[in-house]
């Protein structure tokens, strides 16, 4: 029961199917160096951190571009 999540240039499959998106994002963000504010995309349409992931879904962290720091 995996899930790809992908940040950038970084990505594993975890198994996270049935938690949300805000349970990811806290136990991968120092792994995959997600950074703070980034959108929630699921199979490529934004998700809120309630979200609850399920079995072979891609999540990805994207920052939007033009910001900086």
């Amino acid at each position: 029961m995996t899930v790809r999540v992908l940040c950038g240039a970084n990505a594993q499959n975890v198994d996270m199917s049935g938690k949300s998106v805000a349970d990811v994002r806290g136990f991968m963000q120092q792994t995959l160096n997600i950074p703070a504010g980034a959108e929630a995309l699921v199979t490529g349409r934004r998700v809120g951190d309630d979200y609850v992931l399920q079995e072979n879904e891609q999540l990805e962290f994207v920052r939007e571009s033009g910001r900086k720091g």
